[in-house]
């Protein structure tokens, strides 16, 4: 399908919000979802005008921002050369009764990944195999430390039979090799990711994502009164810090492609986006209260700016 494609992980540092059009039963400002699934969603959008945004930033050519396509705001229509997928919880963190708090994820979440993964052509070190549990039982790798003396993990008002298992150590170490920022400042949470996974039965992982997620009430406040002002109590929804999120990036050269400075093949492009955004993003709304501050970790080769710098430094 594509001639490139990578993987984008987007791990939260702050709570990122995308709100959906239409008011909620619960929240009068909710998060935008998959209607089968429930699973909280970041549109393609948000994450293509995030990269449009830096392009500009960056004062990027003409010619280099039409690989993103026509601007919501163009009357012309162009093609993009960069295709985004929507961005889908890998990691959903949850409190714990002891170990403060887990990244769960369920064996569904993984198939799906996997499959996307074929979709896009994007190649990754082997997932480990995961285990189906009964709706009793949490898979979590030896040395948990979310398991009580009762060996129960317990989320949240959830109790589950913890079900040590060294398939969810594998995963706990495939995600800290592959999917967490390779920073510094990561090192510790590196390290815990190893142990620190819970491999929930889908039922249980939906009600998760569905129903732990931040709820924030907000309020406006009457400029000449200096009180709350009438009717401006509303609620909003937010996905949580610390959770994983992934998105795939595939590129292909434009039918009629017109010389672009930079751009030869494929990969190029999918080079360029990297350098607009090769460690963080802010998406979604209230940026200016520090809501949707992301940590990007792409998959496949490092920046060529990094490669450089290694020859310089060789030489």
């Amino acid at each position: 399908m594509f001639a490139a494609a990578e993987c984008l992980f987007l791990y939260l540092e702050s709570s990122l919000r995308v709100g959906a059009e239409e008011a909620g039963d619960e929240v009068d400002r909710p998060i935008q979802r998959e209607v089968a699934t429930g699973y909280p969603v970041v549109p393609a959008s948000s994450l293509k005008g995030a990269l449009r945004g830096r392009a500009r930033l960056q004062q990027a050519t003409v010619e280099l921002i039409r690989l993103l396509g026509s601007a919501p705001e163009s009357d012309q229509k162009e093609p993009s050369s960069l295709s985004l997928s929507d961005a889908l919880p890998l990691l959903f963190p949850v409190r714990a009764l002891v170990g403060l708090f887990a990244w769960v994820t369920s064996q569904g979440v993984w198939s799906r990944f996997q499959r996307d993964l074929a979709a896009y052509g994007v190649q990754v070190s082997k997932i480990p195999e995961l285990p189906v549990f009964s709706p009793e039982k949490a898979g979590v790798a030896p040395e948990s430390p979310f398991v009580t003396g009762k060996q129960t993990v317990v989320l949240e008002e959830m109790s589950f039979v913890a079900q040590p298992t060294e398939e969810v150590r594998a995963l706990g170490d495939w995600l800290a090799d592959q999917a967490f920022p390779d920073e510094s400042s990561f090192d510790f949470w590196r390290e815990r990711v190893r142990r620190g996974v819970v491999l929930l039965p889908e039922a249980p992982y939906r009600y998760f994502v569905e129903h732990a997620t931040q709820i924030t009430p907000r309020i406006r406040i009457d400029a000449q009164t200096g009180t709350a002002a009438e009717g401006s109590l509303w609620t909003e929804e937010y996905l949580p810090a610390e959770a994983l999120l992934y998105a795939l990036a595939g590129a292909n050269l434009p039918e009629e492609p017109a010389p672009v400075p930079g751009i030869k093949k494929p990969a190029d492009i999918i080079d360029w986006a990297k350098g607009l955004a090769p460690h963080y993003l802010q998406l979604g709304g209230g940026q200016t209260l520090g809501h949707g501050i992301v940590r990007l970790r792409w998959s496949g080769k490092k920046l060529a700016r990094r490669r450089k710098g290694a020859r310089a430094k060789k030489s």
